[in-house]
């Protein structure tokens, strides 16, 4: 997937998804080491400056605002251009080689790992306290390594 940045609007610079979490992630760690006075010969891990400011990883918060975001546009009505974009399905034939991993795929397989489907999405999202509750418990941090 590629997610375009417009820079001044004067030319496009595309980037994977895997690139913006690990760019937003040195970003953030760099930041909270800075705010805490954390020096590089302090020999800090990423997990002891997670838990000493109680902040998420920059892969789960990218994930929380990614399924925050699904569950407004499933809330939108039917015919609105972002919900029918979520669910479109490009024709035509690929290129030859490994697939490409898409924004639809990634979250295909976060769904497929939750045990959900499209249709109990939809009606979940219709609920903002039941799927709030939806979102914390597919992006909950706990028995996970924050690194």
């Amino acid at each position: 997937m590629f997610i375009c940045l417009f820079l001044r609007d004067l030319f496009c610079v595309c980037f994977t998804r895997a690139f913006i979490i690990l760019f937003y992630g040195i970003k953030l760690r760099r930041s909270l080491r800075r705010i805490l006075g954390i020096r590089w010969y302090d020999k800090t891990s990423n997990v002891e400056l997670w838990k000493a400011t109680d902040q998420e990883s920059a892969e789960v918060l990218l994930k929380r605002r990614r399924w925050t975001w699904i569950g407004h546009t499933l809330r939108k009505l039917r015919d609105n251009i972002a919900r029918r974009a979520l669910q479109w399905n490009p024709q035509g034939q690929r290129n030859r080689g490994r697939p490409k991993k898409t924004w639809r795929r990634g979250v295909e397989q976060e769904m497929k790992e939750a045990g959900v489907k499209w249709g109990s999405l939809e009606a979940a999202a219709q609920d903002r306290a039941k799927w709030k509750q939806f979102v914390g418990g597919l992006c909950s941090t706990s028995g996970v390594t924050k690194a």
